[in-house]
């Protein structure tokens, strides 16, 4: 019996270990580049604090898989791209006017939430892969980049812009709502869900399709799908 609750206990100890350390990789941090524009890929433009010290990111990292990334007003400074990151969550808050652009050959992965409220994102025609995108402010360039979307789309607000550009939008994951201001277009647009799926536009909504539209897997329901290209 002693032999049993000694190893019960070693067990809940290694157990509330792992979680700690689980626990502990997740952050927000906070661009704080010190050029204009500066490097993405580098530990000093990272703070645990809005406009605070650099290299303080979790510990003094990168922002991770496990990180969420904000950009704000304390630090307008823009910021190029320059790796293939994949992290949790990006936010634009109000108040950042800079630019955020992809490098040449560089591959962004957000596996949460793509938030902009504000600034500019240049996709520089370079792939980019999101959960659930909103816009309420600030410009969205996705230039002829691929633009992975796994979860939703909303841009309700009469503020914030998404140019389509000439890219190509692919809508996969589950069952998934597109919500707009009405009437939102995009350029070439692939549905490739799951079988049986549901792509659903927002009852009242349209989502304009100015290229090709190509339904790969999945259903598409509610509102309009207004394709005007092939």
């Amino acid at each position: 019996a002693a032999v049993f609750f000694l190893a019960l206990i070693i067990s809940t100890v290694a157990t509330i270990l792992i979680f700690r350390n689980a626990s502990a990789a997740v952050a927000t941090c906070y661009w704080v580049g010190d050029t204009n524009p500066a490097n993405w890929n580098d530990v000093t433009h990272w703070s645990s604090a809005p406009g605070g010290a650099g290299s303080t990111c979790d510990g003094g990292i990168v922002p991770g898989t496990d990180e969420t990334v904000i950009f704000t007003s304390d630090n307008v400074n823009s910021a190029t791209i320059d790796s293939s990151p994949t992290f949790r969550n990006l936010t634009i808050n109000a108040g950042y006017t800079g630019t955020i652009t992809q490098a040449a050959g560089q591959v962004l992965s957000v596996t949460t939430s793509f938030v902009q409220h504000d600034g500019i994102f240049n996709t520089a025609d370079q792939a980019i892969s999101i959960a659930s995108f909103t816009i309420d402010g600030g410009t969205f360039n996705a230039g002829a980049s691929t633009v992975t979307l796994s979860g939703g789309f909303t841009h309700t607000a009469a503020t914030g812009t998404f140019n389509e550009d000439t890219s190509i939008l692919r809508l996969t994951g589950l069952d998934t709502i597109y919500d707009f201001n009405t009437t939102e277009t995009f350029n070439n647009v692939e549905v490739a869900r799951g079988a049986g799926n549901w792509a659903t536009v927002n009852s009242g909504d349209t989502m304009v399709i100015a290229g090709t539209f190509t339904l790969t897997t999945g259903i598409l329901r509610m509102g309009t799908f207004d394709a005007r290209g092939n």
